[in-house]
Order: structure tokens, then sequence, then C-alpha cells
């Protein structure tokens, strides 16, 4: 076997195993050398103008619509769950062997430094969080009285016990298994508390509740025994049958690393180094799905019971939305799926495309507009909520220019646009709304066969961000994000939803804001 440009014969055996073809190797590769192609965004979507607000009768209305359908369909609650424990805990990772020395965590806190403060806020609450009775067993394990330590301010002691592998080993653990609420009968876990939420909205046929993990392999054992765990529990309390599913990330959709300098990344045996592709890559294991209706949602992104009720709500206003769009879009295309359609059924066809899916017909008339709509009518569906934006850091819904110069609504990431462009930059920082990820999908046709997703990706919307390898930096690259550009050529609709929607834990003391802590 010859050498194939930059890629020798171990490089090319390394990417067989993996299941990559040296061509999709060779274009990572063009696209981490030349760097990504940019979206140019028009304006940020707004409250009219590409985000729906509504009443509250016809929020009430939409939620009855799905209830009433939710028995016939099946449904299943997307979770995407493979992200590691660690980046909650980086601030206590770093401060883990400096943490004792008080004097100097104290300084730095007065000094504005953001780990030395979450770290001071998290030593001095750690009896509050609700794994505190699990810090005491591990300590007793260890000779240590866990309320001594907290009074004593023996810091570092205390951070070993929630990190290392003698205690709690947090910093290995999977994000969805790290307890997150406290309850009068204990601690829940974030997997728990998705399967109680699915509860309220996620029932399909035959009262189940389907609900899929994706996981990360090396701790997928111990992910999938705690969630039948939990399930099994639950459904002693409830009436209500669990089926849970897991799948990893296929190591296909692995992407190359390169240096600063744009050469291939190689660890220290030569061996080429891939990457998890992003969430993107799991664009392969939700078009796997066999359901009428997909809830997504992040591992992170749960509330406690109080509030579930208000959040559930606002899920079936989604659902029902997405029903009542659905339907409409099934009827149109059996009314267009002739030569000679009526003009008046165009034009309805045509309001709708631009009012409700915020199409752009381009001034497209006759069988030219009829052809166009049925194209347009015949993808994936998604309805997605919106929150005000609050200065979070991730996405956001945005008018985009294509290549062929229409407008649609996108979801974008800082990083899919040029930066060093004011304009777009300044746009960019201009949006009201932010993607919270609480996102319904559908995405069978009329006759209930299933679209191949892969044809309504936009492959140029991949990200190139900067990592690193034990300690050397490296530019990775990043496939398009699942509800970015995976979702790019979908019909999408974007709806305004209250904040309770979005309650995501991204650092551990996240966990003491009063939406989580009670």
């Amino acid at each position: 076997m010859a050498q194939k440009g930059p890629f020798s014969e171990d490089d090319l055996k390394q990417l067989k195993t993996l299941g990559i073809s040296l061509e999709q190797a060779i274009w990572q590769l063009s696209v981490l050398e030349k760097g990504p192609h940019y979206l140019s965004i028009v304006g940020p979507c707004t409250l009219g103008n590409g985000i729906l607000a509504l009443e509250k009768d016809k929020a009430s209305a939409l939620a009855r619509l799905f209830e009433d359908a939710a028995s016939q369909l099946e449904i299943i609650k997307f979770v995407p769950a493979s992200g590691a424990a660690s980046r909650m805990f980086k601030a206590l990772m770093a401060w883990k062997d400096k943490a004792e020395d008080q004097d100097f965590l104290e300084r730095q806190a007065k000094k504005g430094d953001e780990s030395a403060l979450d770290v001071k806020e998290f030593l001095e609450n750690i009896n509050k969080f609700p794994f505190w009775d699990d810090i005491v067993k591990a300590a007793e394990q260890q000779g240590f009285n866990a309320e001594s330590l907290f009074e004593k301010k023996s810091f570092g002691v205390l951070i070993s016990l929630v990190l290392d592998d003698k205690g709690l080993f947090f910093s290995n653990m999977p994000k969805g298994l790290i307890p997150f609420h406290l309850y009068d009968d204990g601690p829940r876990t974030a997997v728990v508390e998705h399967l109680v939420e699915a509860i309220l909205y996620a029932k399909g046929r035959q009262n189940c509740c389907r609900l899929h993990f994706t996981v990360d392999r090396q701790k997928s054992a111990v992910f999938q025994s705690h969630a039948k765990e939990g399930a099994k529990a639950l459904e002693k309390k409830q009436n209500v049958k669990f089926v849970l599913d897991f799948s990893e990330q296929n190591p296909s959709t692995n992407t190359l690393a390169v240096t600063p300098e744009k050469k291939l990344f190689r660890l220290a045996d030569g061996s080429l180094f891939f990457r998890p592709g992003g969430h993107g890559a799991l664009l392969e294991n939700l078009s796997k799905m066999d359901a009428d209706l997909i809830f997504i949602n992040n591992i992170d992104n749960v509330v406690r019971d109080q509030d579930k009720e208000e959040r559930a709500f606002f899920k079936k206003v989604l659902a029902g939305f997405l029903l009542e769009v659905q339907k409409n879009i099934f009827n149109f295309i059996e009314k267009l799926d002739t030569i000679d359609p009526d003009d008046m059924v165009l034009k309805k066809a045509s309001a709708f495309a631009t009012q409700t899916l915020n199409l752009d017909v381009q001034n497209r008339s006759g069988n030219d507009l009829r052809l166009f709509l049925l194209k347009k009518f015949n993808r994936p569906l998604r309805v997605c909520g919106m929150v005000k934006n609050q200065g979070d850091p991730g996405g956001a819904p945005f008018w985009v220019r294509g290549t062929d110069k229409s407008i649609s609504i996108q979801i974008v990431e800082g990083a899919q646009i040029n930066q060093n462009f004011a304009t777009q930059k300044n746009l960019f920082l201009s949006s009201t709304h932010f993607n919270p990820v609480d996102i319904v999908c559908a995405f069978k046709d009329r006759f209930g066969n299933p679209f191949n997703l892969k044809d309504f990706v936009d492959e140029k919307a991949v990200f190139i961000s900067e990592k690193s390898k034990d300690g050397a930096k490296l530019l990775a690259l990043e496939l398009p994000g699942l509800w970015n550009g995976s979702m790019a050529f979908w019909n999408s609709i974007f709806i305004d939803i209250p904040m309770v929607a979005y309650n995501p834990v991204k650092k551990i003391t996240d966990l003491l804001k009063p939406s989580h802590f009670h």
C-alpha cells in the first residue's frame, strides 16, 4: 500500500480501522489548512421577525393538541449525554494542590480570579451540595471527619475527596451521573431527573416513555446500569413503562487534528491523533431513531420538581405546534403534487411557506413555485424553543444568507462567523434570544418513510477550535453542529419560551443557584 499524500501506510491502516475513508481524511485536512467556510448573517431573529410569540390561549390549545395525540404516537426523548463531568470541576482541579493555602486563595479571589472565586464559593458551601452525605462517607473510609475538615478549612483534602479515585471520583464520571438535586427521599442525578421529567410529556403509545441517551464508550456500562436502576424505581411509583436505549458516537465520525502550523498532529508513537467530531457527529445516532416525534434536550439542562410542570407545558406547546404545522405541510404536498394545481392552492401554500416556515420563495410563480414548494415542504421539521438572551455563550437564532442568495433562519454559533469582520461580530452580539436546545423534531414524510438526514446537512458548516493534547496546542475540526449545520436545510420554526427551559449546570457552583438549590 503506497503512501497517499501526507498519509503513510500506517496512517491508512489507522483510518481504515476507524472507518474513515481516505477521501474524508483528505477533505478534513484541506478544511483545517484553508480554514472554515463562514456564514453570512443578515441579522438576529427577533419577536415577530423569525421568532413567534404565542398568546396564552393559543399555547394552551397547542398543548392540548399534543396531549390528545400523544397516546397514538411513537415518542422518543433524545439526550446527548456523553459529556464528562470534568468540565464542571475544572476550577477545583486547577486548585486541588493549592487550596490548602487559604491566604493565597483569598488573595486571588479578591483580585477577581474567576477560578478562585468558584473554588471559594464551592468550599464555603460544600455541605449544601446534594452529594455532601457521599463526601462524609468517603471521608470516613479514609479516616477523616468531613465536618471537622470543613470547620478547619482543610480545602485540599475536601477537594481530593470529591475528585480523586479514593473518593467520589467525580473528575472521571459522566456528567449525567452527578447528583444535581436533593429531595426528601435522597439525591437525584441528572439522568434520573430526565426520566422523571419525561413522564410529564414524553409518554407515547402504550403509556411508554422511550428515552435514548448517547453515552461515552468507556463509561457506557456504569451509565446504563444507573439509568436502568432509576427507571425501574420510577416504574414502581408511577403508572408508566420506560424503554431505554443507548448509543455511542461512531469512531468513523472522529476528525483529524493539526498543529498550529497546519501539520498533521501526531502522538508520541507517530500515530495520527483523532478527536470526537463534536455533537454534530450524533446526527448518525439521531437518524436511527424510529419515532413520530422526538424531543431533544442536553443532559445538564434539568429543573427541580417545583418547575417541571411549567417546563413540561411548554414542551407540549412546541410539540403541538409541530403536529399542527406537519399536518398543514402534508396537506399542501398532496394538493401541490399535481401538474396544474389551483391558483388559490399555490397562493395559500406560498403564504404558509413564507409566514410559518420563513422560506424565501424569491418571486417564483407558476410551476416553478410549485416545484420549489414541493421540494422545500418535503424536508425534516423542527420546532425550537428560544429564550431571552442573558449573555450565555452558545448558539442563537439568526437570519442567514445562503450561497444561492436566499435567506433562511438558522441557529448560529460564534465559531461559524468571521469574528474579524466587525459588522458580522456586532450582528452576532446583537441577538435578542438564545438557543437552550429545547427542540421537537420529526423526520418522516407523509407516507411514514424517514428522510435521509445526511441530505439536509450543510457540509461546509464545520467548526475549527483551538484545543490541546498533553500540553501541546492543536486545531481541531468539529462536524456541523447537530442543531447548527446538521439541520441547516430542515424546515425550522423558532418560538419564544420562558427561561424555565434553560437551567444548565456548566460548572459545579451552578448547583447553588435558586433554580437548582432548595
